[in-house]
């Protein structure tokens, strides 16, 4: 976990170089939670990432993200999620498979977070179609201002796995 300062709090890898950490949102700073602080509250790692998930759901639920379907190449539908700094978290959001299999119709999604502010949603596809989402998402993501990775995931009911 290179670059990482050692009282970061890492609740789950998703990739290389990919980390889910547990943060406060101050007035749209965003600073990260230390295990300092969890210990003074008295607090467990497990609960804290299970009440983030829990806040992470209601912002989701309050529309502050915005979620919009799109038809894209050959007819093929995704989902963007943007507008906020927790969109790309919400790939961690233990209902966004159900979500995303309920309005594209598939029971394989991928999924992208090529920046903190967007996460692309998109059903099993070939593999010529798959490139193709990269590529487009690469030309039209690649500005973000904190970059994540163009690397894909699949979701699962289970979990989210890393497919490059």
């Amino acid at each position: 976990m290179e670059g990482l300062k050692e009282e970061t709090i890492i609740a789950d890898t998703l990739d290389k170089g990919i980390y889910v950490s547990l943060v406060y949102d101050l007035n749209g700073v965003v600073q990260n939670v230390k295990k300092s602080d969890l210990e003074k509250a008295g607090i467990e790692i497990n609960y804290a990432y299970d009440i983030a998930l829990i806040h992470l759901e209601s912002v989701m639920k309050a529309h502050k993200i915005t979620m919009t379907q799109f038809v894209g190449l050959e007819g093929i539908p995704f989902i963007l999620f943007s507008d906020h700094w927790l969109s790309a978290a919400s790939l961690v959001n233990p209902n966004l498979y159900s979500f995303a299999k309920k309005h594209l119709k598939t029971d394989v999604i991928y999924a992208s977070i090529p920046h903190r502010d967007v996460l692309i949603l998109f059903p099993d596809c070939t593999d010529e179609q798959v490139n193709k989402f990269r590529e487009i998402i690469k030309s039209k993501e690649s500005d973000g201002r904190k970059p994540l990775t163009f690397n894909l995931f699949k979701l699962t009911k289970e979990k989210i796995i890393s497919v490059d």
